[in-house]
Parts: C-alpha cells; sequence; structure tokens
C-alpha cells in the first residue's frame, strides 16, 4: 500500500509541471500588444471541478469566481456589500417598483465582439437566460417575477426597461448574481446554445485558455475602469485558476509558493492552520495573510411541521415549546470551537446571517435552564415520557450531530437517534416531507435578507419552505417588505419576522457561518465579501 505522503508528493510533482508548463506557454503565447510578459498573475485555486462558464449556469461558487472575471452585471456590491453601478451608471424604479429603468455605461466594449455595449446586448441576454431551450438553471431570478408580455423593452441603444409582474423590492440585488451577466448579442446570435467553454464579456478578463487542470484568463486590454489616478484596471495580467480538489495537496502547494489564494475550511487541513482555539499558526502567518470573514450561510436543524405528514412518534415536534426547549439546550459555542475550529458565529439564534445586519442583536441562543423549564411546561419534566426523536444528516454533519445528541440528553433527559444519509437522498426526502427532523443549510443568493426569510414563505413549496413553516403575520410582513422600498423600513420588517422564527423555531439555527482563506503575501489590494466573492481589478503581486 502506498503511504499518503508519497501519493501526496507525487500530485504535487506532477501538478507542479503542469502548473509552470501550462503557465510559461501561455504567458509566451500572448501578444505583446495584449499583455506584459512579465508573469505577473494570481494563482487561485478552486476546489472542485468547473465545467461551464456560462452565466446562466453559475450555480456553485466555483464557477461564479471564474464567471465574475469574465462578465459583468447592470448593477453590483463591493466589498462591504453595498449597491454600485457597473454596466448601469444609474436607475430609477418607476410606476410603485413594477418598472425599472437602466441607464448604461458608454464606451463599454466586449471581448470579442465588435461594436460597444448597448440596450440590445442587455435585452438578448436576459430573453436568452430566459429561453426554455437554454434550461439555465439562474431563469429562476426571471421565471414569474418580470411580466409575461416583452419584459425587457429596448428605448435605445443606452436605456433600457425592465418591467416587473408586482414589486420586488430586492429586485436589484438579484440583479448582482452572475447569472445576469451581460452578452455580446451578436455572440449569442451564433453561440446560443454554446456558451459553456466560449466566453464574450466585458469584463476585465478574457479567456485564454482551458484545460482539464487549469483555466487562464488574460487582462481585457480595453476594460473601461479606471483607478482613482485614470490608470487602467486591472493591474495584472490575468489569472491562472486550478482545481486542486484534495485539501492536503491544495495546502502543500500553497505552502510551497505555487499558489496565491485557497479556501481553508476543510476539517482535514484546519489543525495544520490554527490551532482549537483560531489561533493561526505562526508558520503559516509568515507566509501568508488569513482571512477570516463571514460567509452568509446559516447552518440549521429543521422540523418538519406538516401534522399529516409526520408519524405519531414525532407528533411531539408540533408544540412550539419543545422546539424552544431542544434550540435553547444547545451549546452552539462548544458545537463551533469542537467541529470548526470557532470558525462561525452563535451570537444569535435567527435564521437571518448577521452579516446581513449593520449591528446584529445579541440573544441568548444558550440556555439549559430554561429549556428543561420550557420542557417541563410541555408537559416532559426531566424528559420523562419524551419520545426518541431521530435526526437526519449527511455524513459530513454527523460529528455535528453527535454532539446535539449528547447536549439534548445531558440537559434534557431526552435521547434521539441519528440516521446518516446521502446528501441527495436526505435532499429528495426532505422535498417530500418525509423527514421529521433534518440537517439543512441555505446560503445566501444575494445581499439581502429575504433571500433568507423566503424560506419560510407559506406559500412557497420544498424548496425552499421544507419545514411547512405556515404564520399569517410571517407572510403579511412578507408581502410588505417586497412593496417597501425605503431600505430602512425594509430592514426593520426583516427584523420583526426573523423574531417570529426565534419565537416559533421552526427551525434550530446551529450557527451562521465563517470562511477561512489563505492569501499569499506577495498579493496586495485583495478583497473578498460575505457572499465569498472577489474582484481583481485592484490586485497588484509583489515580486
Amino acid at each position: 500500500m502506498r503511504r499518503k505522503d508519497d501519493w501526496i508528493g507525487q500530485m504535487l510533482n506532477k501538478w507542479v509541471i503542469l502548473h509552470f508548463g501550462v503557465l510559461a506557454s501561455f504567458i509566451s503565447g500572448c501578444s505583446d500588444d495584449n499583455s506584459r510578459t512579465d508573469g505577473n498573475f494570481i494563482r487561485i485555486n478552486i476546489p472542485t471541478e468547473v465545467h461551464t462558464i456560462d452565466p446562466g449556469f453559475a450555480t456553485t461558487q466555483a464557477k461564479m469566481w471564474v464567471v465574475s472575471q469574465i462578465y459583468e452585471t447592470l448593477v453590483s456590491v463591493d466589498s462591504n456589500m453595498n449597491l454600485v453601478p457597473e454596466l448601469a451608471t444609474r436607475w430609477e424604479i418607476l410606476d410603485s417598483g413594477k418598472r425599472y429603468r437602466f441607464y448604461l455605461r458608454q464606451g463599454v466594449r466586449f471581448h470579442n465582439s465588435e461594436g460597444g455595449l448597448t440596450a440590445h446586448d442587455v435585452a438578448a441576454s436576459f430573453y436568452r437566460l430566459m429561453t426554455p431551450e437554454v434550461a439555465a438553471p439562474g431563469a429562476w431570478i426571471f421565471n414569474d417575477r418580470v411580466r409575461k408580455d416583452s419584459p425587457f423593452v429596448v428605448i435605445n441603444d443606452s436605456v433600457i426597461d425592465i418591467y416587473l409582474e408586482k414589486p420586488f423590492a430586492p429586485f436589484l440585488y438579484m440583479l448582482t448574481m452572475p447569472y445576469a451577466s451581460i452578452i455580446s448579442h451578436k455572440t449569442l446570435s451564433t453561440h446560443y446554445k454554446d456558451l459553456h467553454r466560449y466566453a464574450d464579456g466585458t469584463g476585465p478578463f478574457q479567456l485564454k485558455t482551458w484545460q482539464e487542470e487549469a483555466l487562464i484568463l488574460i487582462q481585457n486590454p480595453n476594460y473601461w475602469k479606471r483607478d482613482s489616478n485614470g490608470n487602467p484596471l486591472p493591474y495584472i495580467d490575468g489569472v491562472m485558476f486550478s482545481f486542486i480538489t484534495d485539501p492536503q495537496v491544495e495546502l502543500h502547494m500553497f505552502l510551497q509558493n505555487n499558489l496565491d489564494f485557497i479556501t481553508a475550511g476543510s476539517p482535514s487541513v484546519l489543525n495544520k492552520i490554527m490551532d482549537k482555539n483560531g489561533r493561526i499558526y505562526k508558520d503559516i502567518l509568515a507566509i501568508a495573510n488569513p482571512i477570516k470573514h463571514n460567509f452568509l450561510n446559516t447552518e440549521y436543524l429543521g422540523f418538519l411541521l406538516d401534522s399529516n405528514a409526520l408519524d405519531p412518534n414525532h407528533h411531539i415536534l408540533l408544540n412550539p415549546l419543545v422546539r424552544k426547549a431542544l434550540s435553547l439546550a444547545i451549546d452552539r459555542t462548544q458545537l463551533i470551537n469542537t467541529s470548526k475550529y470557532g470558525l462561525g458565529s452563535a451570537i444569535t439564534p435567527g435564521f437571518v446571517h448577521p452579516g446581513m445586519w449593520n449591528s446584529p442583536e445579541t440573544i441568548p441562543s444558550f440556555d439549559p435552564m430554561l429549556a428543561a423549564k420550557l420542557l417541563a411546561k410541555a408537559g416532559y419534566p426531566g424528559g420523562k415520557g419524551f419520545p426518541e426523536l431521530t435526526i437526519h444528516t449527511p455524513p459530513s454533519y454527523l460529528d455535528y450531530m453527535i454532539i446535539v445528541q449528547k447536549q439534548w440528553e445531558d440537559h434534557l433527559g431526552i435521547k434521539a437517534n441519528i440516521e446518516v444519509m446521502q446528501p441527495a437522498t436526505l435532499r429528495e426526502m426532505m422535498v417530500k416531507g418525509r423527514l421529521p427532523i433534518f440537517r439543512g443549510s441555505w446560503i445566501a443568493d444575494y445581499p439581502d435578507p429575504e433571500t433568507f426569510l423566503v424560506v419560510f414563505y407559506s406559500r412557497m413549496p420544498a424548496p425552499p419552505n421544507y419545514t411547512r413553516f405556515k404564520n399569517d403575520l410571517y407572510d403579511s410582513l412578507y408581502n410588505q417588505a417586497l412593496q417597501t422600498f425605503d431600505e430602512s423600513k425594509r430592514w426593520k420588517l426583516y427584523k420583526k419576522m426573523d423574531s417570529l422564527i426565534i419565537e416559533h423555531s421552526p427551525v434550530i439555527v446551529l450557527f451562521h457561518d465563517q470562511a477561512l482563506r489563505l492569501l499569499s503575501k506577495r498579493v496586495k489590494g485583495f478583497k473578498i465579501n460575505d457572499m465569498g466573492m472577489f474582484n481583481l481589478e485592484y490586485v497588484r503581486i509583489s515580486k
């Protein structure tokens, strides 16, 4: 049997040869007119394979990282999650929120098509996203949201209107998603269904080559953005994306200075990066700048609240006192420290990630004494007479569920079984309403709290409403929020909705996620936001 160290060493050697061979051939092939040839590339590893760079199919963060360097959207968010203009210089919200008018930036050129950006490109991109024959997963941002007849109306070359069926206040934030990328209408005329490996955007980088092990982007020489001193962007020559899936190989490559940016969140490597208290080791700090930031993902245990679907043993979950007791009996800090080296937040049991709020409220989330009182009030003092529960979880979360199982027994005197299921099977059973207690997660699609709160809107099917939660007040607040365009007022409505989730506990929020990334010290000007998205326009590589 091969030792694992030997296997890792062979993988490293193979990848180093490939890495530098591909990059060298690539740099030498760059035209002097289009790019400098000093090897001024940032090297980013994506720990999963990328099979498409079609914006309409950018369903994972890995795809989004690539797509967002090639394409741009009408509006975007900065590193602080603020909405900012991109291909649209400004916009108007008309007809009580049912019509959005966008004024396009002049002088923007596509990578491969003659002529500049026009409203015809925007309309063609959005119509193509919705076309059934393309079957793009990203079509959901427009389906049943824009009006059925002529939703995208070109006023002139630089102005376009988007018509909605009804007001939807977070709509601008939805347009920041890579799904809403703008593609040349000339390219679409010849590559309508063939954008998986062909690209024609307006972004800071353009596709140069794509092999199984690496995807290379080079500087767009005609990029429209300038820095504050009028210098053209981006500063670097290009980006090299690699696809090393093994976390240990990825970390070794970084430590050997063959990668500049990695996601370091895998449990198999965290112990090589930090101690159990979350302190980064000195040898890592010597060569890397760790980036620890909020990642807008909420991990939770969900309760099925459909009495017709629950087996008799789990009807007890319909009692909100029981659900609240189960929630308050979990020490989330222990959960995070034991299983995630402190990478997570337990400051609030609300469902919306606290990174969404400017000033998140600190609400007690662990109170075993109150939990015991609530369980006694429900008729089960000390857990007497309480039926055994079953938690359903994917394998990757078994360790977390064992901690929950023990805490319920220690603090409430109740027993729970754990049933491990493969992720696809788990999701299928959640959709069908077959699981009384299930581990779930919800990642924000866009930086507006509605992306979390829609999970509990009763008119939504599963997904996203896997719990079948129904509350008339909640639904009323949700509908009111969608028509409230004053963000401060809308946020107040959102907080009331999140408080209702805490009160009724259709889910137990286990923790709000945080991410750890490692960035090479040779990279300057790199910023990443809480959506886990970055732009590389201002990045510099030091010698």
